[in-house]
């Protein structure tokens, strides 16, 4: 029972947190600014440009359905694009990634 109650909980600041990530990064930016340093570097070497990373994580997105998510994480040193299903699941990634 305790632990039902853990996972409700889990699962409930899980889906606000996403929530809310989502919401403030749908309005458009007045003043956006490019990535630098070594964020800059990192999607220059994996895709190319910023242009192309764009493209290619908006495709990647999109074929997600439902409450899907999608994030860009760094893994064993390397940017990678990673889809999680639902969002129980999103901050676990199968275990192989941590958000932080």
């Amino acid at each position: 029972m305790v632990e039902d109650t853990l996972i409700i909980r889990y699962v409930r600041s899980t889906c606000s947190l996403m929530s809310q990530l989502f919401w403030e990064n749908l309005i458009p930016q007045r003043n956006f600014v490019e990535p630098s340093g070594a964020l800059k570097m990192a999607i220059s070497s994996k895709y190319g440009s910023l242009d192309k990373f764009q493209t290619t994580f908006n495709a990647t997105l999109a074929g997600i359905q439902g409450s899907g998510w999608g994030w860009l994480v760094k893994k064993d040193g390397e940017l990678e694009i990673v889809t999680t299903p639902v969002a129980l699941r999103s901050f676990q990634a199968n275990g192989r990634i941590k958000i932080q």
